[in-house]
């Protein structure tokens, strides 16, 4: 090809990516002025929850075994049978889809039997990876365009589904690395982004890192979230769910609604969740404490998962209302 054919041919292309272009609706279509965005009538998003808007993504994250299935599963039978959740009211019933990559379906089944009040008002269903394999036999994987495609239809036939709970990110995303922040943004936020669309809340659960107060994996995780929560584990293993609720990111939330709290899953029948100020909780647990023969600041910060000056304002605290003594064997409280 001689350079004045090559010439012509890049000409070509040229004007027919500017046809192309010339093609598409012109951006000024989709461009507010003030005074536009004014008037336009905007639907008010609907609550689920304080915390749980429509069209919304939430991160639910802790540490292994800390009881983040436990919250999800009472989040869903809260809002599919109108019951509180927690500390929270349900202000209408909310029809649920919980995606399970990781629970063996048996165990998920006893769970649920154990939360449930007896009366679903909207839909709960469960896409459980154990279930989605016998019958597709292809693994429930999100970060698959046949699985995303398939949930997609299948929610697009369900007006009647206002919540998708995604448990957990781990287990539902094997071949997207959760350090890199491209394989996310190509991979799995399309599929949410086209979730907050059909005006569904998203609830994601996953694990926090090295460094507990974080989740992780790749920060970029939390610019699309409304809400993030961090479970803070309380107590021993044995104790069951028994964590702190902090919330880390909320957008438009303020006041009682986001104080930390604590919260405990009782063994009555069925469970409940006892809750109540963070402040309350680490001063009955020092109590115990003493009671058990702690002495030492520097121990019940240890048990405590708190700062030795936080143990000593606790301290003062309990001295002050007279549940604490003052005798030598207290003195390094």
């Amino acid at each position: 090809m001689t350079l004045l054919e090559a010439a012509k041919a890049d000409a070509k292309l040229a004007d027919e990516a500017a046809a192309e272009l010339d093609a598409l609706p012109d951006i000024a279509d989709s461009v507010l002025s003030f005074e536009g965005l004014m008037a336009l009538e905007i639907p008010e998003r609907k609550l689920l929850l304080p915390f749980l808007p429509q069209a919304s993504n939430t991160m639910i994250y802790g540490p292994p075994g800390v009881g983040k299935t436990y919250f999800t599963l009472s989040l869903a039978v809260s809002l599919s049978c109108g019951v509180p959740f927690m500390k929270w009211d349900v202000p209408s019933p909310t029809g649920v889809l919980y995606i399970d990559g990781e629970m063996p379906l048996a165990l998920m089944k006893t769970r649920l039997k154990e939360l449930h009040p007896g009366e679903t008002i909207a839909p709960l269903e469960l896409l459980s990876h154990e279930h989605f394999f016998q019958m597709q036999e292809t693994d429930l994987a999100l970060c698959d365009d046949y699985v995303q495609s398939r949930i997609k239809v299948y929610l697009q036939s369900r007006e009647d589904i206002g919540c998708v709970i995604i448990d957990n990110l781990s287990c539902l995303l094997p071949t997207v690395r959760e350090d890199k922040r491209d394989q996310w943004a190509q991979r799995v936020m399309p599929f949410l982004l086209w979730l907050r669309r059909r005006q569904l809340a998203t609830v994601m659960l996953h694990h926090s890192g090295k460094d507990a107060t974080v989740q992780r994996g790749t920060s970029s995780r939390r610019d699309a979230l409304d809400t993030e929560i961090r479970l803070q584990k309380i107590g021993e293993e044995t104790e069951g769910a028994h964590f702190g609720v902090h919330f880390t990111k909320s957008r438009g939330l303020y006041g009682d609604d986001i104080t930390p709290f604590e919260a405990r899953l009782t063994q009555d029948n069925p469970p409940t969740w006892a809750c109540l100020p963070i402040v309350e909780g680490n001063m009955e647990r020092l109590l115990t404490l003493v009671q058990e023969g702690i002495e030492s600041v520097t121990e019940a910060a240890e048990e405590l998962d708190l700062t030795k000056g936080a143990v000593s304002k606790i301290a003062k605290k309990l001295r002050n209302e007279g549940k604490l003594g003052r005798g030598p064997e207290l003195r390094l409280l």
